[in-house]
């Protein structure tokens, strides 16, 4: 966990330079923003399912490599949520849709009860709530996919095919 402010920062950081491009063309700048949100929110989901694959698969030489894909996946689903906000919405909406996402992230939390006592009632059952949680991560890439065809789209529309 103490590598997580260092990785948020690099996040961060890793985001901005992605975002850095020319700014005097609107549609260059739209483009960059929906291609740079692709790159985080599909990474970000792409190590959710990762995880949960990791889990499943059971072996104790994955123990360690799983732990440190968690620390990682954890720091990079916050910090890429308000990054995304960040470069996607207004500056003025960043509060309330930072509260929004932090209200909706703690209503996720008490989820988390009913799984345990979803594996705590059955043998073997947790491999059943990662393969329900790597199977939420893989619908969580339809947002990066339509961003992607978005910028596609408009880069296509822009170029006159």
């Amino acid at each position: 966990m103490l590598g997580s402010p260092v990785l948020s920062l690099c996040i961060g950081v890793g985001m901005d330079i992605m975002n850095n491009g020319d700014k005097k063309d609107k549609r260059a700048e739209v483009i960059q923003t929906l291609r740079t949100s692709v790159v985080s929110l599909g990474a970000t989901s792409v190590m959710a399912v990762i995880q949960c694959v990791l889990v499943i698969t059971c072996h104790h030489d994955v123990i360690v490599i799983s732990s440190v894909m968690l620390v990682i996946f954890r720091t990079a689903l916050y910090s890429c949520g308000t990054a995304f906000l960040r470069i996607m919405y207004p500056s003025e909406y960043f509060g309330i849709l930072c509260g929004i996402m932090s209200l909706l992230a703690g209503g996720f939390s008490f989820l988390q009860y009913p799984l345990f006592l979803w594996i705590q009632h059955r043998d073997q059952a947790w491999k059943e709530v990662f393969g329900l949680l790597g199977l939420l991560g893989i619908i969580s890439l339809v947002q990066p996919l339509y961003l992607c065809w978005k910028s596609t789209t408009i880069s296509l529309r822009e170029k006159g095919f």
